[in-house]
């Protein structure tokens, strides 16, 4: 991809897709507790708190950390570990998000954000895997 004279350097743009997907999942969670929403059924009230466990929270905290440290190392990590851990951490953030959509009644601003989260960490996978060596040009 070029803009004008001068090559667009993929570390950067994936740098700054992490940086909005993390934001989503910010406003998202933010907006979802200034909505006062809480789970609809006896049910989803039960799982919630059947999860809501130090090592799920661990876990939960671990998940986020990733694509936050992956805003930095996009930046700085060579070709091939930067193409790889960008497919693999994108690709294992969009089934969360995907699944995050299936565990409690979402309103549809949760649903907005996970469809804008989701599309950004496709892109991330998809940019990652047409990202030829540039040492091989």
């Amino acid at each position: 991809m070029k803009a004008g004279k001068h090559q667009l350097d993929r570390r950067v743009l994936f740098s700054t897709v992490w940086i909005f997907v993390v934001l989503n999942y910010l406003y998202a969670d933010v907006l979802v507790l200034l909505s006062g929403h809480t789970a609809s059924t006896p049910e989803e009230a039960e799982l919630v708190n059947s999860l809501s466990t130090p090592e799920f929270f661990l876990i939960s905290a671990i998940y986020l950390e990733i694509a936050m440290v992956m805003a930095v190392l996009s930046r700085v990590l060579k070709y091939g570990l930067n193409r790889r851990l960008n497919i693999l951490f994108a690709g294992l953030q969009a089934v969360g998000a995907f699944a995050s959509l299936f565990v409690v009644t979402n309103t549809y601003f949760f649903i907005f954000f996970v469809i804008a989260e989701i599309v950004g960490l496709l892109f991330i996978v998809w940019y990652a895997w047409t990202w030829v060596d540039p040492q091989m040009d």
